[in-house]
């Protein structure tokens, strides 16, 4: 049968640490982490212990007492006899990430941390600002963060040795992440406690709201009911005033045609009226034409009549 095993998390590699202003070291120092590199080693006061102290700082510490400083603008370089006081301290550790510890699509990762000496403090990552509390969510996946045992003062390791075994197995399983395995694990088996209340909350708050639901939905049913019963009312008021509008236009249409109509014949009859008037006219002049030929006629015969008469009496 194949066998399975488990996943091995690859070490995460510190490749160098850069300083500039931070404690005793006033110019840029740069120490490189080869292969092999298992201690640091020098006489008393030549800041190895400040190397330890920027490497928490730059890995997010927040307290100046862990720094052995009584506030955060203290871990600046306060100046000597041959240099001034810096204005600013700043701290940039590399590490080697071609194994994907960390979560980030970069194989070496450049965490930098700048303090001014108002206190505030700018966190870079490649370069890029970043929020502490970003930078933090980074490292949990690592080991790194500040309440792990990557980094071990002194005084922590004389507590070791005194401690009890209870004690020594809680360390030894936060050293493992195992604690932090178990304290995942019971808060989700909070969640889950807490969804399960949740759920039966629901459950409950569904058996109140049924019945109004009920009566919500005979409310909805109805009032779908009524606004259909409006919507086809209106429907065939609209119908029926199209009817009527419509027959308003025919009518109106076959009025204006009929009163078209009217008006050519009127037209008509004034044209034959005036016809009839010129005929008329016409007709009387020739009458009176006619009449006046027979008065002079009768004049002209009268005259003929008078002088035969005058004639014969002369014969």
């Amino acid at each position: 049968m194949p066998t399975t095993s488990a996943t091995v998390k690859r070490p995460l590699f510190l490749r160098s640490l850069q300083l500039l202003g931070f404690k005793t070291f006033a110019r840029t120092t740069e120490i490189r982490f080869e292969g092999g590199v298992t201690a640091i080693v020098g006489p008393n006061g030549s800041g190895k212990t400040n190397i330890v102290d920027s490497i928490k700082w730059v890995l997010g510490s927040g307290q100046a007492r862990d720094l052995r400083s009584r506030k955060m603008e203290e871990v600046i370089y306060a100046g000597g006899e041959r240099r001034s006081r810096a204005a600013f301290a700043e701290v940039t550790v590399v590490f080697d990430n071609t194994s994907g510890r960390l979560p980030v699509d970069y194989a070496e990762v450049a965490i930098s941390r700048r303090v001014e000496r108002d206190g505030e403090s700018d966190y870079f990552l490649n370069g890029t600002r970043v929020r502490r509390r970003d930078l933090l969510h980074l490292l949990s996946s690592t080991g790194l963060t500040l309440d792990s045992y990557a980094i071990i003062d002194q005084r922590d390791i004389e507590s070791i040795v005194v401690c009890t075994p209870a004690e020594r197995r809680q360390l030894l399983e936060e050293a493992a992440q195992v604690r932090g395995v178990k304290t995942r694990r019971h808060e989700a088996a909070q969640r889950l406690g807490e969804l399960a209340q949740n759920m039966l909350r629901l459950e409950d708050l569904r058996s109140e709201i049924q019945p109004r639901l009920e009566v919500l939905r005979a409310q909805a049913a109805t009032a779908r009911e009524a606004a259909e019963a409006s919507a086809r009312l209106e429907a065939l008021r609209g119908s029926i005033l199209w009817e009527e509008w419509r027959e308003v236009r025919d009518s109106h249409r076959k009025a204006a045609s009929q009163a078209q109509s009217l008006d050519r014949r009127m037209a008509e009859a004034r044209e034959a009226a005036a016809v009839a008037e010129r005929e008329f006219q016409s007709g009387r002049a020739e009458v009176q034409a006619a009449q006046d030929r027979r008065l002079a006629r009768q004049r002209r015969l009268g005259e003929l009549r008078l002088w035969l008469s005058d004639a014969e009496h002369k014969r």
